[in-house]
């Protein structure tokens, strides 16, 4: 069975856990059925547009420092990817 991007677009959601006094931030991806051929740049991109999207949302300084480290360290790999 082939899957087309275009029948399916991926999707990842983007949350922020804490634990120990530090802020992470995690991912789930909403079309699992893709986790397996995804390639690593769209795979950054879409974390960086999941970060974005949160940090539109949410309104806790601890939250949205973390989010934007994410960000920059994201679109540093994204760099080194290309």
């Amino acid at each position: 069975m082939n899957i087309l991007e275009i029948e399916f677009p991926f999707k990842i959601e983007a949350k922020t856990s804490k634990s120990n006094d530090k802020t992470n931030v995690i991912y789930s991806i909403a079309e699992p059925y893709h986790n397996c051929c995804i390639d690593k740049k769209e795979m950054i991109i879409e974390q960086i547009k999941a970060c974005e999207n949160l940090s539109r949302f949410t309104n806790k300084k601890n939250d949205i420092l973390a989010l934007e480290k994410e960000i920059s360290e994201l679109k540093l790999a994204l760099d080194i990817l290309h």
